[in-house]
Order: C-alpha cells, then structure tokens, then sequence
C-alpha cells in the first residue's frame, strides 16, 4: 500500500477514508482513496503522462463527485442520463461517502427500468 501526504489547508476538519486531518495537519493516506484534487503536486518534469483510461477514470470522477454532492431530489434528477458505467460509479461514490438511502433505492429503481424491456 502506497501512501501520500495529505496536509489539510483548511478551516475545518477534513475526512478521508476513516481519517480525520485537522487544520494544519499532515498525515500519509494511501493513494487509492486520496481524491485526485488533494494527490501532493510532483513538479512536471516528474509527471508520467497520463493514458487515456486514466483521463477517463479522473473525469468519470469529477462527475459523479459532483452530481453526488448535490441533495437528494438533484441526484435522483441526474440518474436517467447517466450511462450505466457512470451509475455503477455513482453508486459505489455513493455507498463509500454519504449512503442516502433515497439515492441508493433510487440507483436500484433506475437499474429496474433500464433492464425492461421498451414498451410499444
């Protein structure tokens, strides 16, 4: 497992994963649940180019954390035109953050209606 350090510039306490940063603090957290936005700068000529799945994964990312930080009623809005890869990404977002049950019933409510068949 590979860890980063995460250095909370903020205000307000910061959780990551089960670990709370206080303003001010550093601690290492491993990689793979450290959001793209808090991953420590490594200076350009460091950076390995990215391939095109990971283009893809941070973007997939940047949707769903956004359509997921909205309430309720907005994110069940969203759920229809999202493909079904994004819903599974939603979902698992979703599970590992806030839970809300009205989210997660309303992810298996659109998965219902797209196996059906189309009505003529």
């Amino acid at each position: 497992m590979k860890t980063v350090p995460v250095t909370n510039h903020g205000n307000t306490n910061l959780h990551i994963g089960g670990k709370v940063i206080v303003p001010g603090d550093t601690l290492h957290i491993d990689e793979r649940i450290v959001p793209p936005d808090l991953m420590p700068e490594t200076p350009a000529e460091e950076q390995p180019e990215k391939s095109a799945d990971e283009i893809a994964a941070a973007a997939q990312f940047a949707l769903v954390e956004a359509i997921a930080s909205g309430n309720v009623q907005s994110v069940v809005a969203e759920l229809p035109a999202q493909s079904d890869e994004d819903l599974t990404a939603l979902e698992a977002y979703e599970n590992a953050n806030s839970a809300r049950k009205g989210v997660l019933e309303a992810i298996a409510a659109d998965r219902l209606r797209r196996a059906q068949p189309p009505t003529e």
